[in-house]
């Protein structure tokens, strides 16, 4: 049997806050085109239901307009929500796309899954699939063909990728910004607009969200700079790190050790390993302009990295975003002739492979279950055939799962699955339980919000000046949802 068309599934999420592990999703679209972006199915525009064991960062619902009213009365359980949304980006052949997408709303996917016992990284890899993010494109298309698109300034007077301003400035409708079906619109229009006016570097940029193509690239420029699209560096210089692959990340198999050459390369050098291990976790407010950088960079393979050669660059876009290619052409030099020395090389593979051994075992709390997806490690044989057990059953079969769960965790989970989702087929006693598992996690938390805390943020923002007639509504009906909240 055939596999469909190749297709791109363009997504956006809206959520209840600004973690992927602890907060959850209130509303997800997508839109499905073809490889020329032309749209090929009926947009999916659906809202999740809140949780009864958690509350909403008002914050986040000034932003969206939704509220814990609207997602009770439209909406659907979690479970059926998700099931939605992983049934279209598995569908084969199909490259899941969003903007900023790979730092938040792919968190937000895989988090979701795994709490609902649905397998949160297959849809990225299995039947010809992939994911894709959209803003290092666009922060390539700037720094290195930024002809045909207009480019919008920030409140810091440097040019800004958020793409409501993008939209704005290219005259692109977007009426709604932070709607979830509104943004998926607008990406694709700036997924059009860049494919139109740069086609071959859109192309460029879509081969790159294969690993095996990142891979490719680093290993042919070992030892060689490299542009690199840096989300953490200044828009001031485009964005752009130039990089010189050196060495495979000693932990993690997927990421490539890199040295930042758009730093000072001599503290990297000079230095000893205690001191560049010292530094290297040191807090910013303990830093101070004596403090040297470290000139290392990781590239991991599977984040859809923008990586280019150098020769894109050219030396007037260079001089536009103040990037002095004579000094970094000098660290290449100095970087050759020590690579050339065998001891030397020995050194520095050796320097960097120990800084990247080690890992920052500063105290942290302790992780809640539904947040242990990369600490708790992969699902053992039995849990993935617990899991399978989960989607076979039917809701009045669920039940009958409670005492064959096959580790502590999936316990943990499996008792907040059911209760969220299928509540009713709950004896009396433990839907009685439920309650007071609710009333704990809304009193007592230290990585959500308490009662008390909420209504503590809804007073603060009440007292911001220039609030709207819709923002004031909008608190008010967070404080009649808290007001009249079975844990209240």
């Amino acid at each position: 049997m055939s596999q469909p068309p190749a297709s791109f599934l363009f997504h956006d999420y809206e959520t209840w806050g600004i973690s992927p592990q602890h907060d959850y999703p209130c509303q997800f679209a997508a839109i499905r085109t073809d490889e020329n972006l032309q749209q090929c199915d009926e947009p999916i525009n659906i809202t999740a239901k809140i949780h009864l064991d958690y509350l909403p960062h008002p914050q986040a619902v000034l932003v969206t307009g939704i509220t814990p009213q609207m997602t009770l009365a439209e909406g659907e359980y979690e479970y059926t929500f998700m099931q939605k949304i992983h049934q279209a980006m598995i569908q084969p052949n199909t490259c899941v796309v969003g903007y900023n997408s790979i730092k938040f709303d792919d968190e937000v996917s895989r988090f979701s899954f795994f709490r609902n016992f649905m397998d949160p990284y297959q849809r990225e890899y299995l039947h010809g699939n992939s994911r894709w993010d959209l803003i290092n494109l666009v922060r390539a298309c700037y720094a290195l063909r930024p002809e045909g698109i207009k480019w919008p300034l920030g409140d810091n007077g440097l040019v800004s990728f958020k793409l409501e301003r993008l939209t704005q400035e290219n005259g692109i409708s977007h009426t709604n910004a932070h709607d979830a079906l509104s943004d998926v619109h607008a990406t694709i229009a700036i997924a059009q607009l860049i494919q139109q006016q740069q086609p071959k570097l859109f192309a460029y940029a879509y081969q790159l969200r294969s690993k095996q193509a990142v891979i490719r690239i680093l290993e042919q420029h070992h030892g060689q700079p490299l542009i690199f699209i840096n989300p953490y560096r200044s828009a001031k210089f485009g964005c752009v790190s130039i990089i010189m692959p050196m060495c495979p990340h000693p932990v993690n198999k997927n990421a490539t050790v890199c040295i930042d050459l758009t730093k000072d390369i001599f503290p990297l050098i000079n230095e000893d390993l205690d001191t560049l291990q010292r530094i290297q976790f040191l807090p910013k407010a303990q830093r101070n302009e004596e403090t040297p950088d470290i000139a290392t960079i990781i590239i991991k393979h599977n984040q859809c990295p923008f990586l280019a050669p150098i020769k894109t660059l050219s030396q007037s876009r260079s001089q536009a975003l103040n990037i002095d290619l004579n000094k970094v052409d000098q660290q290449v030099e100095h970087l050759k002739y020590i690579c050339q020395d065998q001891e030397s090389y020995a050194n520095l593979i050796m320097t960097l492979t120990q800084l990247y051994s080690q890992t920052y075992d500063a105290e942290k709390p302790a992780t809640d279950v539904e947040a242990s997806l990369y600490t708790g490690g992969f699902l053992n044989d039995a849990e993935k055939q617990f899991c399978q057990q989960v989607h076979m059953a039917s809701p009045n079969e669920l039940v009958n799962l409670k005492d064959n769960t096959p580790s502590p965790r999936i316990n943990e989970l499996f008792q907040r699955f059911i209760a969220r989702n299928f509540l009713d087929t709950l004896s009396t006693d433990l839907q009685s339980q439920w309650y007071v598992d609710c009333q704990r996690r809304l009193t007592n938390n230290t990585q959500k919000l308490t009662l008390m805390r909420y209504f503590e943020i809804i007073e603060e923002l009440k007292s911001t000046e220039n609030l709207s007639s819709t923002q004031l509504y909008l608190l008010e009906e967070l404080t009649k949802y808290g007001k009249e909240h079975p844990c209240f």
